[in-house]
């Protein structure tokens, strides 16, 4: 099969900077078997295309919307007819859609941000504007099947009358195995982690509190923060 993956970024030529993992791992385990071409909206400042984990990449350039990224994927289905758009987030699967009504391609939408979350109080959520609104709706419309990585997104879409199957995100075990819980030795540093961008979103305040709540408990403690 050809398969077009229509992503917004997190596929950087470096595989290892501005990347989202689970994207990568997922690449890997598609080009494998499939003939894989990944469409990024804004990958980079401006259009380029370059090989990563078996598959092609095809960024659109900064800024790029829907309609752009639909007229990339056209581009690209004219050369070789692709087989299926697996788009991943709601403007993605919005291009992925335009593309799919021209070309008679069948569209799997996976939505795994905030298109069904409304956080006013943090400027989050793709149910704050109509915008937005009516981006999801369309992607949905066109979509052949909607997954969400679990029981709790699938819960949110079902309030929204939208019908979406679990497809659950995990850890690539072979470049993360499964290590047993190892107990902490009386004395040894306490040890946190927090790996996310630094914003409201992800809420880094909170650990940072917990770190200090820990401290003034007269624990030793130490937090590393990685993110952009």
């Amino acid at each position: 099969m050809r398969v077009a993956l229509i992503v917004p970024g997190g596929v950087d030529r470096t595989g290892t900077e501005r990347v989202i993992p689970i994207i990568l791992a997922q690449m890997e385990r598609i080009a494998r078997v499939h003939e894989l071409h990944v469409v990024a909206l804004h990958q980079e400042p401006g259009p380029g295309t370059w090989p990563l984990l078996g598959a092609t990449v095809h960024n659109v350039g900064a800024g790029a919307g829907a309609l752009r990224g639909a007229a990339a994927i056209l581009r690209l289905h004219r050369r070789h007819p692709f087989d299926v758009l697996h788009a991943m987030w709601a403007t993605p699967g919005l291009a992925a859609v335009l593309a799919g009504r021209v070309t008679g391609t069948p569209v799997l939408l996976h939505l795994a941000g905030g298109e069904m979350a409304r956080l006013p109080e943090i400027g989050y959520g793709g149910q704050r504007r109509l915008r937005d609104r009516l981006t999801l709706r369309a992607a949905v419309a066109g979509a052949a099947r909607v997954t969400v990585p679990g029981a709790y997104m699938r819960d949110a879409a079902a309030r929204l009358g939208i019908a979406a199957t679990v497809l659950p995100w995990g850890v690539d075990l072979a470049r993360w195995p499964v290590r047993a819980p190892r107990e902490r030795r009386a004395g040894e540093t306490a040890r946190l982690l927090f790996a996310g961008s630094l914003n409201r979103v992800k809420d880094p305040e909170t650990v940072i509190a917990c770190a200090a709540r820990l401290r003034d408990a007269g624990v030793d403690v130490r937090l590393d923060v990685a993110g952009v």
